[in-house]
């Protein structure tokens, strides 16, 4: 008769304490959360509980936020008001700046004004002054057939070498127009040649004498002089420009032959621009002119634009 096998194995053993392991940490872990487990007797009311307590931190955690982004919004909003206030002071001092600087301005333009009046009152004074000085006696008288009032007269000759063929006549013309002036005259006489413009001056540089007998005398010595000075081209705008300067209130020019020193119209268009109507420009052509007719339209456009007179001398 087979004897029965009774060993026991080992993985039997092994598997039932496994499951007993198992068993165990089961209990323990059911024991620890019997208090929370919600199929107890209280267990739904806990449940409640939580809830509500989860309710009311989500509420309190939303206020947070809100009363945060309040918080926040008011900071931005006063930030801004405080710039917009810096930027309405640094606005409000530069107005008031420019408004002390058109103060200033506006008190130095009145100063200005009142100074500018005063001295038109004295410049229309001394004005008044001299034309009562040299006004009275004669209104008006001729010069070679021309009728003139001014009071003060510059004469402009020209001196180019072309005009040695009429030196007897220069002399002549300049000698009927120096004898016709009188006391209550200012005058000069210019000699403009060549590329030194004006060249010769009576009575000095920049100067006037008062048409009185000792001054003629003197500008009469002077004319008898001039025949030995021709020489050189002629500059006549050089000449009229330098006769401005006098300020006169006629000039008489007179010359043979066309200006060398500029075209005829610019020269007319120059001066009229400059003279602005304030000085008489007579003019006189001397010799055999009718056979210089660019001479004539030169001397008959600068007379016509400038408030004087052309005139022909050829005996």
């Amino acid at each position: 008769m087979k004897r029965r096998d009774r060993s026991i194995e080992t993985i039997s053993l092994s598997a039932i304490d496994l499951f007993a392991s198992a068993l165990g940490a089961f209990i323990v872990i059911t024991a620890v959360l019997i208090p929370y487990y919600p199929n107890l007797k209280d267990g739904h009311g806990k449940v409640a509980v939580l809830e509500r307590e989860v309710l009311e931190n989500q509420e309190r955690t939303a206020r947070a936020v809100e009363t945060e982004q309040l918080a926040r919004a008011e900071a931005r909003r006063r930030r801004e008001q405080q710039a917009a206030a810096a930027k309405a002071r640094a606005q409000r001092r530069r107005i008031n700046a420019a408004i002390q600087d058109e103060k200033t301005r506006n008190i130095a333009l009145r100063t200005s004004v009142t100074d500018l009046t005063k001295n038109l009152s004295k410049l229309r004074k001394e004005k008044q002054a001299r034309r009562r000085q040299f006004t009275g006696g004669q209104s008006e008288f001729s010069i070679l057939g021309l009728l003139i009032k001014a009071r003060s007269i510059v004469i402009v000759v020209d001196l180019s070498g072309s005009m040695s063929s009429w030196s007897g006549l220069m002399v002549q013309t300049l000698t009927e127009i120096v004898s016709s002036f009188h006391d209550k005259i200012r005058f000069a006489i210019l000699g403009y040649q060549g590329t030194r413009g004006v060249s010769q001056f009576w009575p000095r540089r920049k100067q006037m004498a008062i048409g009185d007998t000792r001054s003629k005398s003197s500008a009469l010595a002077f004319v008898r002089s001039l025949p030995n000075r021709f020489d050189g081209s002629t500059p006549t705008q050089t000449a009229l420009l330098t006769a401005l300067t006098y300020k006169p209130q006629a000039i008489v020019l007179i010359s043979d032959g066309s200006p060398t020193d500029a075209e005829p119209d610019d020269i007319v268009a120059k001066l009229t621009r400059l003279n602005r109507g304030v000085t008489a420009i007579h003019t006189v052509a001397l010799g055999d002119y009718l056979k210089h007719p660019e001479l004539v339209v030169f001397l008959s456009k600068l007379a016509a634009r400038n408030k004087g007179r052309f005139v022909g001398v050829i005996r």
